[in-house]
């Protein structure tokens, strides 16, 4: 049990830790630096939350008024 846990354990942080520096090999960044340092980066998540706000909102308020209506 102690190895299966271990296992789980090293391969999750073997992916957080992958995909960071992945990302940074892709974008040509040196591979130990902050892989959501770019400006772009946070633009986007900035932006897709925004957005998710903004629609996520308008169609909570569509069920809601035709829940009410039924």
């Amino acid at each position: 049990m102690k190895f299966i846990r271990g296992l789980v354990l090293g391969a999750v942080l073997g992916c957080i830790v992958g995909a960071g520096l992945g990302i940074n090999f892709g974008q040509g960044h040196p591979l130990m630096s902050n892989p959501v340092a770019s400006k772009a980066i946070r633009d986007k998540v900035v932006s897709g939350w925004l957005d998710l706000l903004r629609y996520g909102s308008d169609a909570v308020g569509d069920v809601i008024a035709n829940r009410s209506e039924t």
